[in-house]
């Protein structure tokens, strides 16, 4: 059987609605802003998330959505602004990060974007600046292997770093003065030790 536990802000308004079965969160609960409004809605299956959760700001507008399966994060997860742009959406596959995640700003451009696989980093990802143009990008051979490029606005390569076949580091970048500088670094004991 079905009950209902209610909790309550010190003012007396309701702060959440929490559906129960056998002792179990199970249903939906919702819970709510100081002010009123509804703050967030969570579904579960006896104790666990399932289904779709969304969270809102005290103005209603929309502030997060994601979806659960047997307790762990599945599918889309999408942040919004108050003023309902997109800010962020992630990809997830049993909890995990899995596929593309991309980050906005504000007015809805693209900052960031890569994929994941197990919560890891794989392959291209890419920053960029406001006019949109490249600011870096990184190719991940796997979780700790990484090659690196990095350009100033005008778009001129002012860092590069990559793995060669034999996994030797090597790396280039220019320092203020415009004086090129190099070094190499080997992968030892799950660290970068430079020469």
């Amino acid at each position: 059987m079905a009950d209902i536990e209610c909790f309550y802000f010190e003012n007396g308004s309701i702060a959440s609605e929490l559906k129960y079965e056998n002792g179990k969160l199970h249903g939906k609960s919702v819970f709510y802003h100081l002010n009123g409004s509804i703050a967030a809605e969570k579904h579960f299956l006896f104790g666990q998330r399932e289904g779709e959760s969304r969270y809102f700001y005290e103005n209603g507008s929309l502030k997060l959505s994601e979806s659960y399966q047997d307790g762990r994060l599945e599918n889309v997860v999408r942040y919004f602004s108050e003023e309902g742009v997109l800010l962020r959406e992630t990809h997830y596959k049993n909890g995990c990060k899995e596929g593309e995640d991309s980050i906005f700003d504000r007015s809805g451009r693209l900052k960031e974007i890569g994929s994941f696989k197990e919560n890891h980093p794989i392959g291209l990802h890419q920053l960029f600046f406001e006019d949109g143009s490249i600011q870096e990008k990184i190719f991940y051979h796997d979780k700790d292997h990484f090659d690196k490029w990095v350009f100033n606005l005008e778009q001129e390569l002012i860092y590069e770093g990559f793995y060669d076949q034999n996994m030797v580091y090597r790396e280039t970048k220019i320092d203020h003065q415009g004086k090129i500088i190099k070094r190499v670094g080997r992968w030892i004991n799950k660290q970068l030790v430079w020469e």
